[in-house]
């Protein structure tokens, strides 16, 4: 969705976290062009901080639906509780702030976009426009130009990233990010309670679900089908699933590995219920490939994550009309 900053928004969302902003005077008139936060001497309109709302509101909820907003995630200092919307709404503004010093950085370090790097942060911007309401568009004072530089400023600061750990070397195990490809059928032994929360049922129920998964595990081996198996339990069933070898203890793994594609490994009981799977591929190369290729972005997000804590984020001051803030919206249906 985001192509030429596609790693550099995880980076800043994902490493970028800390507290202590000063809060200004009380306002709550704004609008598209209204200062919601300064990073030095760097502002931050209503707009563009909008533009950030939107991308992760679109982000979110193509992946996880609109339902999610409300749900609880924690608790505050002072007891009440935290929904996810808030908690993401924070995530967000660290992003702004985060993007804004990178940024900032660039700058003095003379970094400049090539007019190719331009044009593909207005080509991306022309795309991703469409994608927003347009009454939000209007409201907010977002538009395509707008939107051109919101790439531009995280093309900038990705720069200083590449800069920094382009050199980096990943230190790992290649046994560690194996991949197997299996079928899984999970026996759930948890329900979900009326806060979002999980909790696990009673014991003799607990009991009666692995009778069910054992039942279950004989009749697949006796020729059932894995459609008749879920239609039949009503079963949680996950296909095409990778099974990664640092992510399961050292014993299931191996047994798993021990299979042969068709066959059936044993029950494993986990947080979350009874499960058993049906290998497809016991060294799957290309996930494997892919596990590794992730794991060596990880640590040079870690890497860049000290760095940038060392040595750019307590660098500007940070002030926060906090009462405009609040108001913006994330989920939709909010303003």
């Amino acid at each position: 969705m985001r192509k030429i900053v596609g790693f550099g928004l995880i980076i800043l969302i994902g490493l970028l976290a800390w507290s202590g902003y000063q809060s200004s005077a009380n306002k709550s008139a704004y609008t598209g062009e209204t200062t919601v936060v300064k990073v030095g001497d760097e502002k931050v309109s209503v707009s563009e901080a909008m533009i950030h709302l939107l991308l992760m509101r679109s982000q979110i909820e193509s992946k996880w639906g609109t339902k999610m907003w409300t749900a609880h995630t924690g608790s505050d200092s002072e007891g009440k509780q935290i929904t996810y919307e808030q908690s993401v709404k924070k995530d967000v503004l660290d992003e702004i702030c985060a993007e804004k010093t990178l940024f900032l950085f660039a700058n003095e370090k003379g970094y400049k976009l090539s007019e190719e790097e331009e044009a593909e942060c207005m080509s991306q911007a022309k795309q991703e426009i469409r994608g927003f309401d347009s009454a939000e568009l209007i409201s907010y004072g977002i538009t395509t130009e707008k939107l051109a530089q919101h790439y531009e400023q995280v093309a900038m600061g990705t720069k200083i990233y590449e800069d920094v750990v382009g050199d980096f070397k990943a230190v790992y195990d290649e046994n560690q990010f194996k991949v197997a490809t299996v079928e899984a059928f999970l026996f759930p032994t948890v329900e979900k309670l009326s806060d979002g929360t999980y909790g696990d049922l009673d014991e003799a129920t607990c009991k009666k679900i692995k009778k069910q998964a054992k039942k279950a595990r004989k009749e697949l081996e006796r020729g059932a089908s894995i459609k008749e198996i879920t239609k039949k339990y009503q079963v949680s069933f996950g296909k095409d699933y990778g099974v990664l070898a640092n992510s399961v203890d050292e014993n299931v793994w191996d047994s798993l590995r021990s299979l042969k594609k068709g066959e059936a490994s044993p029950i494993y009981e986990i947080d979350r219920g009874y499960v058993f799977a049906v290998m497809d591929n016991p060294d799957d190369k290309a996930r494997s490939t892919e596990a590794i290729a992730k794991e060596v972005e990880r640590q040079r997000y870690d890497a860049f994550e000290r760095m940038y804590k060392e040595k750019y984020q307590d660098e500007y001051d940070i002030d926060l009309e906090e009462a405009i803030w609040d108001q913006l919206p994330l989920a939709a249906g909010d303003e």
